[in-house]
């Protein structure tokens, strides 16, 4: 037996031992897990993954995550990497510091696929108690973006950039009253801005749920000469590739009226869609029955050479599960009466996630 041990792949005098999922530690292996992992997108369709790392059920320092995966609609290969490393604390307000790496392969368009590379820092500090379901950070990271482009074009400041991204957040989940807030600063070679995203959620003893939040964003500088770094009102440009987005280039069809609650959080598409100086938007829902709400939003927007612009807009909410599956019907805004005019089917939109994780996130609430 000692023979054949010797002969078994090792890594760091361990030998390597794969298992299923996750398990307890084990010190006489170098363990490293494997599990399926399926993932959509509009443009590679069902992205099929081995992921393959070495996280065990409880913490260790140096975790990795390697996921190759195939795309069933562009057939070719994708997928993504992480390399972290945890240093924890012990009698500190601080939890642990997280330096890591992840970076990642899709595609944003037809035919077009983009690399990202993120080197990150993330601070995360301790809950207040074990029954504490709040959470608490401050992370910088460089975000670099290098997108393929339709062939005989050239490439423009949105094809290949960096940012540095430095945010503070804070998120209290609970079912019954959820809280979270956000101060975001993003530095790039032809922008500078600063933001801000405050969220807050009640659930009352009639079962009737209040849902209210509040952006604000404005530019120190901005030297851009598109609208691609600007702050959206009914769709943020998620140049970070942080949002969810099923078909992220799309502008027209079923799949473009998915809504994720971003920056100026509308529903209705005005004349005025972007901001480039600075944008502050609220956004209300109240409860009628059960999962129907009413909703009810107003924004401020500013662009150079441009007055002041007032956004307004209501209209129904079917909020079957927050976050995850959600219909949004617009009746009245700055365009008038939504309901009366043509092609209004066009003008719902709808939440929808695949993600897994933020599926489980929230049924979880209030448990762990």
């Amino acid at each position: 037996l000692k023979q054949l041990e010797k002969t078994k792949p090792s890594l760091l005098g361990k030998p390597i031992q794969f298992k299923f999922l996750k398990d307890i530690e084990d010190p006489y292996y170098n363990q490293i897990y494997y599990q399926p992992e399926l993932k959509y997108n509009y443009y590679d369709g069902f992205i099929i993954a081995a992921k393959l790392h070495n996280k065990p059920l409880i913490a260790r320092n140096l975790e990795f995550k390697l996921a190759p995966a195939y795309a069933t609609k562009t057939n070719t290969l994708a997928g993504s990497f992480s390399v972290i490393y945890n240093q924890f604390f012990e009698n500190s307000s601080l939890y642990k510091i997280k330096y890591g790496i992840v970076g990642s392969s899709l595609h944003y368009a037809p035919n077009l696929s983009y690399n990202s590379f993120i080197p990150y820092i993330d601070f995360v500090f301790n809950r207040k108690s074990l029954r504490d379901v709040g959470q608490k950070s401050i992370v910088a990271k460089i975000v670099n973006i290098n997108k393929e482009i339709a062939f005989g074009t050239t490439k423009t400041e949105k094809d290949k950039y960096s940012v540095l991204s430095v945010k503070y957040f804070y998120s209290n989940p609970d079912i019954i009253k959820g809280f979270a807030y956000g101060f975001n600063t993003e530095f790039s070679k032809s922008f500078t801005k600063l933001s801000t995203d405050i969220r807050f959620r009640k659930l009352t003893a009639s079962n009737r749920q209040l849902d209210f939040r509040v952006f604000a964003g404005a530019f120190l500088s901005n030297t851009t000469t598109s609208n691609y770094f600007s702050f959206g009102l009914d769709k943020s440009n998620d140049y970070l590739f942080e949002l969810g987005y099923l078909g992220r280039s799309e502008e027209s069809g079923f799949i473009s009226q998915q809504f994720i609650v971003s920056e100026g959080g509308f529903k209705s598409v005005l004349s005025t869609r972007f901001a480039n100086q600075f944008m502050l938007s609220t956004n209300a829902s109240i409860g009628l029955w059960r999962w129907i709400e009413v909703y009810n939003d107003v924004a401020f927007l500013k662009n150079k050479g441009q007055n002041l612009f007032f956004g307004y807009e209501n209209g129904v909410r079917l909020n079957f599960v927050h976050s995850i599956f959600e219909i949004y019907f617009p009746l009245y805004s700055n365009n008038g009466w939504e309901i009366t005019q043509n092609a209004y089917s066009q003008k719902i939109r709808f939440v929808f996630t695949a993600d897994f994780q933020s599926i489980y996130n929230f049924f979880r609430r209030g448990f762990l």
